[in-house]
């Protein structure tokens, strides 16, 4: 989902909301209740008054009814904490997120997807994260993990990829990733392995790391980044939520199956 769709609040309605939402408990009652007398006011002056009456209650509604969202906007803020919106954010990791790979482990057979379970091994717990461990479709080797992180205006997956250092024989990943260096990544010895995740993560705007987390002589653990960042939250908008669960979800098939038939992935 590509980021760069201009905002539709404007700086007059954002001032407006930021100036309301300033004001004490009883100023905001105050003006709330002022705001609409006013409403009625211009109501009545439309339906029973003269001719200017009526344009003059018209003018007096262009003016109020954005006022009047002004005021119910700011009642919102006043009453919404980070404790709400910690809950919406978990909701979203555990409830539409991980249902969602779980449903995919689920369709395995059929599917291709690469994992038979999934179990959340960390819970958000007012965290903008959860940790999830996934079991192969083919026993051998230890589960895989991911953490999925939402932070009202960002989503991101972040996935490692346990790869034998003899096999890697020291190439080094291409750290950031985007338009300008994926023909780089096709070449790559190590990165060619990936360029469908990562040209489909490029496709679809996410920013790209990759990077190497630690080193033995048996095991270097590389790790994948794909993160966006939205103009708007979306914890509101359901199409999104569902579109970003559906999407973490295939990507994280996409990246793992690549990572079983690269014949990179260390030995258990």
């Amino acid at each position: 989902m590509k980021s760069d769709e201009p905002s539709t609040t404007g700086p007059a309605s954002s001032s407006l909301h930021e100036i309301v939402v300033t004001l004490p408990v009883a100023a905001i009652a105050g003006l709330s209740l002022l705001v609409l007398a006013g409403l009625a006011g211009a109501a009545a002056a439309m339906a029973l008054g003269a001719d200017k009456v009526r344009e003059a209650g018209a003018q007096s509604l262009v003016v109020l009814l954005p006022m009047l969202f002004a005021v119910i906007a700011a009642i919102g803020i006043r009453r919404t904490s980070t404790r709400q919106i910690d809950e919406l954010v978990a909701r979203f990791l555990e409830r539409t997120v991980f249902p969602r790979l779980e449903a995919a482990c689920a369709d395995h057979r059929d599917s291709g997807f690469p994992f038979r379970r999934a179990h959340l091994l960390r819970r958000a717990q007012g965290r903008s994260y959860v940790r999830i461990g996934l079991d192969w479709a083919e026993p051998g080797p230890p589960p895989a993990v991911i953490d999925v992180k939402m932070n009202v205006f960002n989503i991101e997956l972040v996935a490692a990829l346990p790869l034998s250092t003899a096999a890697l024989a020291g190439q080094e990943p291409v750290e950031f990733i985007d338009r300008h260096n994926l023909d780089r990544v096709r070449s790559h010895p190590l990165l060619k392995h990936f360029a469908g995740t990562l040209q489909g993560a490029v496709e679809e705007g996410y920013a790209i790391r990759v990077s190497v987390l630690g080193r033995t002589e048996a095991v270097t653990e590389v790790q994948v980044s794909l993160r966006q960042k939205l103009q708007q939250h979306f914890l509101a908008n359901p199409y999104l939520k569902r579109y970003f669960a559906e999407d973490l979800c295939i990507a994280t098939g996409v990246v793992f199956g690549e990572l079983r038939a690269s014949g990179l992935q260390a030995a258990p």
